[in-house]
């Protein structure tokens, strides 16, 4: 239950996410007042910001912007959200993208892929997202294949 002083978790969650995912908006963000285009693989990234909430795109980028929140226990910092905006835009990008490079191959696609698979990359490492560690043996492990090859 929510108290006046601190409201719910879940809730003020799903305002957050929101707002990144509407570009801090306000309360009509996301929504259309008339009909647009679907965004498309090369569209304009301001597009993804006006997305309607009943889109698959903005579903999918909800989806993910929750995680990254969650990454940051709820509480991430406005520079946090502004690369967590970033990076959903990018994502919904590289998604559109690779369906649009299933039906039609192309040397633009691929190179415009790489592009956003690295900036992809680099806005998660600076969100502080590193590889998993690479596991490594102990030193008993590690004597018992040796013992084990002589």
């Amino acid at each position: 239950m929510a108290t006046p002083d601190q409201p719910d978790k879940q809730q003020s969650k799903q305002e957050l996410v929101d707002s990144i995912i509407s570009g801090g908006g306000g309360e009509g963000a996301g929504r259309l007042k008339y009909r647009r285009r679907k965004p498309g693989a090369f569209s304009d990234p301001m597009r993804f910001s006006q997305l309607d909430r009943r889109t698959r795109e903005f579903k999918a980028m909800e989806q993910v912007a929750g995680m990254l929140v969650d990454h940051f226990h709820g509480e991430p910092s406005f520079p946090q959200q502004l690369l967590i905006q970033s990076t959903c835009r990018i994502w919904l990008q590289l998604e559109l993208l690779h369906g649009r490079l299933m039906e039609t191959p192309g040397d633009r696609n691929i190179e415009h892929l790489n592009s956003l698979t690295r900036t992809l990359r680099a806005n998660l490492e600076s969100l502080g997202l590193q590889p998993p560690a690479t596991p490594t043996a102990s030193l008993a492990d590690y004597l018992a294949t040796v013992e084990a090859q002589a």
